[in-house]
């Protein structure tokens, strides 16, 4: 969020990075138990009904085509043709089926039902959860561990907390401290990340870092840090040395570097003896080590300093090692853009900005107060004060006069003036005129912005929304002077603000709030189903959840009533109710 001057221009970026594991709920990711089909055939749900037409496919509400509701009390589990194909029966709650199994409860007690409604596991668990790559959780005497479906112990149950496998690794609380087990239930303080690029990172109960495969195998720990795999290598630091591990976990060549970094274009960035160069994956240096600072490469540049922070000059290198732009300047950009790169001559406080291309003659001669990079042929820059656009023979196109400003993207850059942001075309007009409190730069059509106290994002009409819109089906849900409606990503109204409240669309349809009451309408803003309705849950499988004087039930893309509303709750295939 730009609301001032220029931040820095470098920012030596931290190697390591935690990154919360994403875990999402009830993902199967396994096969059914022996006997069980994970979908069923609809003429084979046992109750000796006729085989009729679906009315409804997995989704938000179905799992493995069928879904859990309360009627009076009891749960039961609806088919896919919207008839109960389970129950109601003493059942005091249920989970959506998941791997062919459905954890419900009954007597105080959870255990585990099949598609025909037969115990595949006795209920003697005080809490469950849905299975998830084939382990589901369970709760006994006061502990948490995990079952697979004949209802084998896998892991013992030692833990408060605990969670559904997501990635090869499950969220767990073990003697009050938060962490991960593998499914070999080995207990791991933290999980840094999931195997999309190989091994995970993990944090031992030793408080070191080490990495694991998908079967649980610790490949290698005893590490002050980690970082993920890059290109087939890991970079990590034991001792006061860094190197780099293959995906055994093994070192790939001796660990003898100050300081090293992730491998990027088959090359990496290393210190040795507080000097810079880079090394190729054998650990063969494609240059040696000999800047007293540097850069990683950008378009086969990098920016490299000769000297001391304060008193030497900067240049670029190319892959090689021999400069390609001299060390004679106190500080440059860390890449060219659209072939030029600003740089300073002279101190911070006096010294001057211009641009040089990449043989390191000045294009722009240094005059300026500070700049910008080039972006879609100008760039900001700074003289008496005030900010305006150059182009690349470094004249002015719009004339300096506003306060800040940040590059232009997407056709638009924004502008401060007076305290306030606006966004200007390249003419210098204003498209969205400054009326908020800090704005940036347009991304796939939106753009950070401050109004008052609030921060959200605008689109290219200045339409401001609180929470980023995803523009589900191509449209998104605007709020424009109290009332609800929906633009594209464009920014056009394509269904005018006339609702009290609005949702996103799903499978076509949106749900919508008008004189208290929810209905839904088309993408040209016509009622598909009209607003009768005291809640809603979008489509989802071809239906859409109602609730009418306190009863849930289900309607179809028509409008129609599909199952009558009749249930006290109804649980998604996330877990969540609807109540």
């Amino acid at each position: 969020m730009r609301k001032g001057g220029k931040t820095g221009l470098f920012r030596a970026g931290a190697l390591f990075f935690a990154v919360l594991l994403s875990l999402s709920a009830l993902l199967c990711g396994c096969a059914a138990p022996s006997g069980q089909s994970g979908q069923s055939d609809p003429s084979e749900s046992g109750t000796g009904r006729p085989e009729s037409d679906p009315v409804a496919r997995d989704g938000a509400y179905f799992s493995e085509g069928l879904l859990p509701v309360r009627i009076d009390g009891q749960w039961a589990f609806l088919d896919d043709r919207g008839e109960t194909a389970i129950g109601p029966r003493r059942f005091e709650d249920a989970l959506p089926f998941s791997c062919g199994l459905a954890a419900v409860k009954t007597g105080g007690k959870w255990g585990f039902i099949d598609r025909e409604g037969e115990y595949a596991v006795k209920p003697r668990y005080e809490k469950a959860g849905s299975f998830s790559e084939g382990l589901a959780r369970v709760k006994i005497d006061g502990k948490w561990g995990y079952i697979d479906g004949s209802d084998k112990t896998v892991i013992e149950a030692r833990f408060e907390e605990a969670g559904p496998f997501s990635g090869g690794l499950a969220p767990v609380t073990l003697d009050g401290e938060d962490g991960n087990i593998d499914k070999n239930g080995t207990f791991y303080r933290s999980a840094l990340t999931g195997f999309s690029d190989g091994p995970a990172v993990v944090l031992t109960a030793e408080n070191r870092y080490g990495y694991i495969n998908e079967e649980g195998d610790l490949l290698a720990s005893g590490f002050s840090l980690a970082s993920p795999f890059s290109e087939g290598l890991a970079v990590v630091l034991k001792g006061l040395e860094w190197g780099y591990i293959d995906k055994t976990g093994q070192y790939a060549f001796e660990a003898r570097f100050d300081y090293a970094d992730d491998f990027s274009g088959g090359i990496s960035r290393v210190m040795s003896g507080e000097k810079w160069g880079w090394i190729d994956k054998t650990g063969e240096y494609v240059i040696e080590p000999k800047f007293d600072y540097a850069f990683d490469f950008h378009d086969g540049l990098a920016p490299v300093r000769v000297g001391g922070n304060a008193t030497g000059k900067w240049g670029y290198s190319d892959a090689t090692g021999p400069f390609a732009v001299g060390p004679a300047y106190d500080i440059v950009t860390w890449h060219f853009s659209e072939g030029l790169a600003w740089v300073r001559i002279g101190g911070w406080e006096t010294g001057k900005y211009g641009y040089i291309d990449k043989t390191g003659q000045f294009v722009v001669e240094p005059r300026f107060d500070e700049t910008w990079e080039f972006s879609d042929g100008l760039a900001a820059a700074k003289i008496d004060g005030k900010w305006g656009f150059i182009d690349m023979t470094g004249q002015f196109v719009i004339e300096p006069r506003f306060d800040d400003t940040g590059d232009f993207s997407e056709g638009l850059a924004p502008v401060s003036l007076d305290g306030k942001w606006g966004f200007i075309d390249m003419t210098g007009q204003f498209v969205i005129e400054p009326r908020f409190d800090g704005a940036d730069c347009f991304i796939d059509g939106l753009a950070p912005a401050e109004y008052g106290s609030r921060g959200g994002l605008i689109d290219k009409k200045g339409h401001f929304f609180r929470d980023e819109p995803t523009y589900p089906e191509g449209l998104a849900v605007v709020n424009i002077d109290g009332k609800y409606g929906f633009v594209d990503r464009e920014g056009e109204v394509r269904i005018e603000p006339r609702f009290d409240n609005a949702e996103d669309f799903s499978e076509g349809l949106a749900a919508v709030k008008t004189g208290g009451k929810w209905g839904f309408v088309d993408k040209d803003g016509n009622p598909a189903a009209q607003a009768v309705y005291d809640d809603v849950y979008a489509f989802s499988g071809g239906v859409a959840a109602v609730k009418t004087e306190g009863k849930w039930g289900l309607i179809g893309k028509d409008g129609k009533t599909v199952v009558e509303p009749q249930f006290e709750k109804i649980r998604l295939s996330d877990g969540n109710y609807l109540y």
